[in-house]
């Protein structure tokens, strides 16, 4: 969730990664090696535990990180083409919740263990 919070409010982010990584440069070096590295690999490495304890489908961490990141990152960073083609605001509460969902769905299967919990303690 926190990902889909920071893409929508930072979505120059993804905009300055999508630029920089089309060429290996200097640039893009020191940004991978300071910036993105360290939660890259520890994504990779939570992932790789949770799929040993079967939480997590299975799948290549990495490119599950690459899935997760595009699909909570690009539509704010090409958001006036989302609300011209489906006319809604992808930096909205509605459809940050709705991405949210289809990233549990991506990363745990059909139904987040997250999502189930949640909607258990609600009916209490």
């Amino acid at each position: 969730a926190d990902i889909v919070r920071f893409a929508a409010d930072e979505p120059e982010v993804h905009r300055i990664m999508a630029s920089e990584g089309s060429q290996l440069t200097p640039r893009l070096v020191w940004l991978c090696e300071n910036v993105v590295r360290q939660p890259f690999d520890e994504f990779c490495v939570l992932v790789m535990a949770a799929q040993k304890e079967g939480s997590v489908r299975a799948c290549d961490p990495e490119i599950l990180r690459y899935a997760v990141i595009s699909i909570a990152s690009v539509p704010p960073a090409v958001s006036s083409e989302v609300q011209y083609l489906t006319g809604k605001n992808p930096t909205a509460r509605g459809w940050m919740s709705k991405t949210i969902e289809l990233i549990e769905d991506l990363v745990f299967g059909f139904k987040s263990p997250i999502r189930k919990l949640l909607s258990n303690t609600s009916r209490l």
